[in-house]
């Protein structure tokens, strides 16, 4: 942003106050009624008005730099090793923790229009995190994600609707095993420095997709619905 000064206003003003001052304390002796006090009086009194409304600009200046961020103020890279993406599932209703080692995330959002915001996340689902080796095999296998024909799971935003206090919800679809549902994200920004930080959460019934089929069907030894959580750090 440029910020235009009037260079012929400003030095004219500062001739007038070296002037004035200097024939301060002679004005001060001079008699009320004198011509030339009145007309020095006026003056003064015109300049101080120039140079309050000088000081009143540049005090200004710094607000407008305070400002919320102009639209086209994108946060777009993605800081990996600061973002991550977990999962709870009840297994014979006890939560069990998890996440996913290997995801990308196209992600572009202008904390001023945040409804105006994009993603693509695309996760590799052979890259799961169970705290266990076996438990990772068996949910790679086709019963349950099928990596060899279905690798990656993708969620597609469509839209982003404010709801309140910060708080976001985008709408989009979610693709696992070849099928596509809607799915509603809500979301938090929080922007600090030069990073942009999004946590958010979804529910899924994995069911719906075809997730733990044959005897993993039943939901009174593994939930059918279970928690998505993201975190994503963006950079400019």
């Amino acid at each position: 942003m440029k910020i235009a000064v009037e260079p012929r206003r400003s030095r004219r003003i500062q001739r007038k106050a070296i002037h004035l001052i200097e024939n301060e304390n002679h004005l001060a002796n001079k008699h009320p009624t004198s011509g030339n006090f009145v007309k020095n009086l006026r003056d003064l009194c015109v300049l101080r008005g120039e140079l309050k409304f000088i000081i009143n600009y540049f005090l200004a200046v710094p607000l407008l730099f305070a400002a919320p961020l102009a639209s086209g103020a994108e946060f777009t890279e993605l800081r990996p090793q600061q973002s991550g993406i977990t999962f709870v599932s009840k297994q014979m209703g006890v939560p069990m923790e998890g996440s996913f080692r290997k995801f990308t995330a196209r992600i572009a959002v202008d904390p001023a229009r945040p409804e105006t915001g994009t993603a693509r996340i695309d996760i590799d689902l052979a890259s799961i995190d169970t705290g266990s080796s076996e438990a990772d095999e068996e949910v790679a296998g086709q019963k349950w994600f099928d990596t060899k024909n279905h690798p990656v799971a993708s969620f597609i935003s469509g839209s982003v609707k404010p709801s309140g206090q910060g708080r976001y919800t985008t709408s989009g679809k979610m693709t696992i095993k070849g099928k596509s549902l809607d799915i509603n994200a809500p979301f938090t920004l929080k922007q600090n420095a030069d990073t942009l930080v999004i946590d958010g959460m979804f529910l899924l019934k994995r069911l719906d997709y075809g997730i733990g089929t044959g005897i993993w069907s039943d939901t009174d030894t593994v939930a059918d619905e279970v928690r998505i959580r993201f975190h994503f750090t963006l950079t400019k």
